[in-house]
């Protein structure tokens, strides 16, 4: 007998939907240099307490369909543990607290 494939087309590890996700984690990517002005190195380079990486991981967490390792891989947050706690402490983080640049990102992103 030969083995199930699985039925579940909408899996993460399905090609076109994965395609897109990283495209549009592209995309953010882009939004948030822009936004802060900042260039791929200069976003990936390891500030500890600096919000705007969190910022943008949360938004990529929360917008796209990428794994934490991914953002891990290319915010420069170590691991994907690392990626997942930093997302979690950012979301539950007050707008009120953060810098107003940071701020007015989460603000602007149309986000739960």
């Amino acid at each position: 007998m030969a083995p199930r494939q699985s039925r579940n087309y909408r899996s993460r590890s399905a090609g076109p939907s994965k395609d897109h996700g990283e495209k549009r984690a592209h995309g953010i990517l882009a939004e948030a240099m822009a936004h802060y002005g900042m260039t791929c190195d200069e976003l990936q380079q390891d500030r500890r307490g600096d919000w705007r990486r969190s910022s943008v991981a949360w938004a990529l967490a929360k917008e796209t369909s990428v794994p934490h390792a991914w953002i891990a891989e290319k915010l420069n947050l170590k691991s994907a543990a690392n990626a997942s706690q930093q997302i979690r402490r950012f979301h539950l983080e007050p707008a009120r607290e953060l810098p107003r640049e940071v701020r007015v990102w989460k603000l602007s992103r149309n986000v739960a």
